[in-house]
């Protein structure tokens, strides 16, 4: 006999864990809501096979496969049908990587035979709820796996085109993932730079004069005083980015969370919402080779 709703249940837990992981692993945009709805999709897919009589090649082919094309189109919100496809292969590596795990555990620990005496309708010591506890640090196990080797690899300097989007404003620049870029916003969001002509091309008129009036402050207790005058309020989104420079003991570069950047690499297109894009003085480059420094923390 199989209970429907534990079933759903399981499958949503497993939905929601998967999801997550890839998430993190390829730095997807954040979403609950969005993941707990795609995983609830997933999970309403797998039970087609319980009341349906679905072909032997519908239901171990075609239906995994949409059902991964779904949830990752529902929470990552890719931006065409090749982002897509690199999304749903990584969500079944994942899967796979987590299924051998829970794999091993079940045939070298007590998890397998517990879960024989459950099917069994037998007590079992051990509550349930370890069935769930050991999926989450199996996938505990793989996000860790994951984090050691992105640390250890060697990222070198790469030069990347990057979407940016602000108050229905596009633009497309060239940007250098720098690796030296250490600038961090107060609430620990990565800081990318841009020159000032880019930022003439995506920031509002009042954000302009905003920070050029900041630029006329070199400390940043002349920089306090400016923004805490009435006549010269700063925007919402504008921030105030702390730095340490060659022959500067310490400054103040003017920032705005911007709507969307997404930086387009090689197989898929990495989205941060809300990205903090810091506004340099002078050009960044005079070749014009590039007109951002990327921080690889939107990598």
């Amino acid at each position: 006999m199989v209970y429907i709703d534990v079933y759903f249940g399981l499958n949503l837990f497993m939905n929601v864990l998967v999801l997550f992981i890839t998430g993190r692993v390829r730095k997807y945009p954040r979403g609950c809501l969005r993941k707990l709805g795609a995983a609830a999709l997933g999970a309403a897919g797998a039970l087609l096979p319980l009341c349906l009589e679905l072909p032997f090649w519908a239901e171990s082919l075609v239906l995994p496969i949409a059902e991964s094309l779904l949830m990752c189109l529902a929470a990552y919100r890719p931006g065409n049908w090749k982002q897509l496809a690199v999304q749903a292969l990584w969500l079944w590596m994942v899967t796979w990587m987590l299924g051998g795990i829970l794999n091993w555990m079940y045939f070298h620990t007590s998890l397998g035979y517990g879960i024989q005496l459950l099917a069994a309708g037998k007590p079992f010591p051990v509550s349930s709820y370890w069935v769930l506890a050991a999926a989450a640090a199996a996938g505990g196990c793989l996000m860790a796996a994951w984090w050691v080797y992105r640390n250890r690899k060697d990222q070198k300097s790469v030069v990347f085109p990057v979407i940016l989007w602000h108050k229905g404003r596009k633009v497309e620049v060239t940007a250098l993932a720098d690796t030296g870029n250490r600038l961090y916003a107060p609430g620990g969001a990565p800081v990318s730079l841009i020159g000032p002509e880019t930022a003439g091309q995506i920031l509002g008129q009042e954000e302009l004069a905003a920070i050029q009036i900041l630029n006329e402050y070199d400390t940043s207790d002349k920089s306090k005083e400016c923004t805490g005058s009435k006549e010269n309020k700063l925007p919402d989104k504008l921030l105030l980015i702390p730095y340490r420079s060659v022959g500067k003991s310490h400054g103040l570069l003017p920032a705005v969370r911007i709507d969307r950047a997404e930086v387009c690499c090689p197989l898929e297109h990495r989205v941060t919402e809300q990205a903090v894009i810091a506004v340099s003085r002078e050009k960044l480059t005079e070749s014009g080779r590039y007109e951002m420094i990327l921080h690889t923390g939107l990598l």
